[in-house]
């Protein structure tokens, strides 16, 4: 029963993180992590290689940026998966 609560909470909360994705906030949000995204990218370009801690530092953000995209992402897929193992579909 535990694992079966456990689903329905995943399944729920992808659920409300796509549906958050699809507001205005969320959209805003996304488009700006790609945008800051594509700023540290373009820092960690144009850094002097002889200066490690501008390299560090672009890199440093541009990865937690990078994750913090992913993170939304991955609970959406997670719910989609509870929602298959609680219906009895098959992932294949």
């Amino acid at each position: 029963m535990l694992e079966r609560d456990e689903l329905r909470e995943a399944a729920i909360f992808g659920r409300e993180v796509e549906i958050f994705l699809g507001t205005n906030l969320g959209k805003y949000l996304v488009q700006r992590i790609e945008d800051s995204f594509a700023d540290a990218i373009r820092s960690l370009r144009s850094a002097d290689p002889a200066n490690p801690s501008a390299v560090a530092s672009a890199q440093a953000k541009a990865d937690a940026l990078e994750s913090m995209e992913s993170w939304l992402n991955e609970a959406v897929t997670a719910g989609y998966q509870a929602e298959r193992a609680l219906t009895g579909e098959s992932d294949e």
